[in-house]
């Protein structure tokens, strides 16, 4: 919000100076909101997009969250399914090994 107040008074500090009101007037209106109607995201705190198709709700909370969040959350669930498996294989191999040395 801090931000936001100073750059306003910047820009109102600029068009003073150029004597032109009609600039001001329209950054002032044309801006981007700090927050839409359809709140933050929880996980990135940046505005939620007014077009569903940008966000994902999950049923389990009723929390909306952002589509940069959603992929956030995929690409660590599938980086994790990754390190299991490499894990479970490594494991799997070590074993068979334990048991072939100790055949010899």
């Amino acid at each position: 919000e801090r931000a936001a107040e100073l750059r306003d008074e910047i820009l109102f500090k600029q068009s003073a100076s150029t004597n032109d009101d009609e600039c001001l007037r329209d950054t002032i209106l044309f801006r981007q909101p700090e927050s839409s109607f359809m709140g933050d995201c929880p996980i990135c705190f940046l505005p939620l997009s007014i077009d569903s198709k940008k966000s994902t709700l999950f049923s389990c909370c009723s929390k909306t969250i952002c589509g940069a969040a959603h992929t956030l959350i995929n690409y660590t669930r599938e980086k994790n399914d990754l390190i299991e498996r490499v894990h479970s294989v490594a494991n799997s191999y070590l074993t068979h090994w334990i048991k072939a040395t100790r055949m010899l």
